[in-house]
């Protein structure tokens, strides 16, 4: 009974357990707004700290990372003035990963730093 409560928890348990953290200095390639409140961001190199970035599906190679700039407001005013300024800058990922389409799995945003 106990090595079958164990194995049922096992299963139970999430396979790939998001812990975040920081890309590398990095620039903005690309900026994709699928609708109000799904910003596609693309980076001139990703070392995807979450583990979970997949873009092959409907539009392939459109961005690593993903944020609602709906609601991150001052975020995405520092993301436009980044890219358009060509800065570097790093990405905070947490929370594991987002899809839009099939076969698609984006970065969840969580802070950016401009240098």
């Amino acid at each position: 009974m106990k090595k079958l409560l164990i194995l049922t928890i096992a299963l139970l348990l999430p396979i790939h357990v998001s812990a975040g953290g920081w890309t590398k200095a990095v620039k903005i390639k690309q900026l994709l707004l699928v609708e109000e409140s799904k910003l596609l961001i693309l980076l001139s190199s990703f070392n995807d700290p979450d583990g979970c970035h997949k873009d092959e599906g409907h539009l392939p190679n459109t961005g690593h990372i993903i944020m609602d700039p709906s609601i991150n407001k001052a975020a995405y005013s520092m993301i436009l003035s980044a890219y358009m300024a060509q800065k570097d800058v790093t990405f905070y990922v947490r929370n594991g990963c987002t899809g839009i389409w099939s076969d698609t799995a984006y970065a969840n945003f969580g802070h950016i730093k401009t240098h």
